[in-house]
């Protein structure tokens, strides 16, 4: 007769060489590389009221001395992501005030926020130079511009599809994303980074890679039964893809199978997969010196 409580505990997990450790953050949400050294980690706070959302915080985590350094107050952060030279930070914001999210930059070294947007954006990703980003924008599907997409009672479902930003997140214009450069994929498209190859995304069909005037190509396929919920590129011109079964793909947070995919050939195959009782929620992947 008793209530029952599910208990769930979330750690990272730092591989090197030398083996696995697991870090000392209390309740990690997202994390990412700024240097070899630096994680930036967005950190759940406890929840101020019963029932009420847990606020997050943005720390810093020095990994040879084990030091965390909060990066201002907890407020409702999500989605971190470093420029690759480390200066700058896009990252999202919820806004319980007016129920959306804005996207904001900040300065890594004064931590001042450059700007910001209020328009909620998913999962935003800089381009090499760090000029521009891609971002995951959820629209109603243009009728003219995809006549494959779905519609119920007349009006056009909405999906992710990828917008370019300038670094002061001026809005560029809609990136096609079927094979073909003038249609939309059905299902939408999320940014996973951007090389000097393009952009490249998880579809339903999966691993993808797009130009950013439009037309994405299919690289590699999970499997039927499979969705990717995550990637980064691991130097080599390999990438690990966070997975998750169909039955679960509405929940980008319980992959259970990490594969490791050739980014020239196509080729994939599974190098983790996870005990019953645990998921993966984020990965990052980073060069040592």
């Amino acid at each position: 007769g008793d209530d029952l409580r599910l208990v769930t505990r979330t750690e990272i997990h730092l591989h090197t060489a030398n083996g696995v450790r697991v870090l000392p953050i209390r309740a990690p949400r997202d994390v990412r590389f700024l240097d070899p050294e630096t994680l930036l980690v967005i950190e759940e706070l406890p929840a101020t009221d019963e029932g009420g959302l847990p606020e997050t915080r943005m720390v810093l985590f020095h990994t040879k001395k084990e030091e965390i350094q909060p990066i201002g107050e907890g407020s409702g952060y999500y989605d971190p992501e470093p420029s690759p030279d480390g200066s700058l930070l896009a990252v999202g914001r919820h806004q319980p005030t007016h129920g959306d999210a804005d996207l904001e930059i900040h300065d890594l070294t004064s931590h001042e926020r450059l700007a910001n947007r209020r328009q909620g954006f998913e999962e935003p990703r800089w381009r090499e130079d760090g000029s521009r980003l891609v971002v995951g924008m959820m629209i109603a599907d243009p009728e003219e511009l995809s006549d494959r997409g779905g519609e119920m009672a007349g009006t056009s479902f909405v999906w992710p599809r990828l917008h370019v930003l300038q670094s002061n997140l001026t809005l560029g214009p809609l990136i096609p994303d079927s094979d073909t450069a003038d249609t939309l994929e059905p299902g939408g498209t999320l940014p996973l980074w951007w090389d000097a190859q393009g952009i490249w995304a998880r579809q339903n069909r999966g691993l993808v890679r797009c130009q950013p005037e439009g037309g994405c190509t299919l690289v590699y396929s999970p499997g039927e039964e499979d969705r990717i919920v995550d990637g980064r590129p691991v130097g080599g011109g390999e990438a690990l893809l966070l997975v998750v079964s169909k039955h679960g793909a509405f929940d980008r947070r319980l992959p259970d199978a990490v594969h490791r995919v050739d980014l020239t050939t196509g080729e994939g195959r599974v190098v983790h997969r996870t005990l019953r009782s645990e998921y993966l929620i984020d990965l990052d992947w980073i060069a040592l010196p």
